[in-house]
C-alpha cells in the first residue's frame, strides 16, 4: 500500500497505526515506514441445531 494510499470511498491518506474504513469490519493497520498496510476479516463461526 503506498502511503499515498486513501482508504476506498475515502480522499483521507491512510495514517500509520489503525485505520477505521468504512464498511470494514476492523480496522487497517498500515505501517507507513514499511509502505505496508494489512487488513484481516475475523472468521464468524455460528452454531444452531439442525432439527426443531
Amino acid at each position: 500500500m503506498s502511503t499515498n494510499a486513501s482508504a476506498p470511498g475515502s480522499s483521507r491518506p491512510l495514517a500509520g497505526g489503525p485505520n477505521v474504513v468504512d464498511g470494514a469490519l476492523v480496522p487497517v493497520l498500515a505501517s507507513v515506514e514499511q509502505d505496508l498496510g494489512i487488513y484481516v476479516e475475523p472468521n464468524v463461526w455460528l452454531e444452531y441445531p439442525l432439527s426443531a
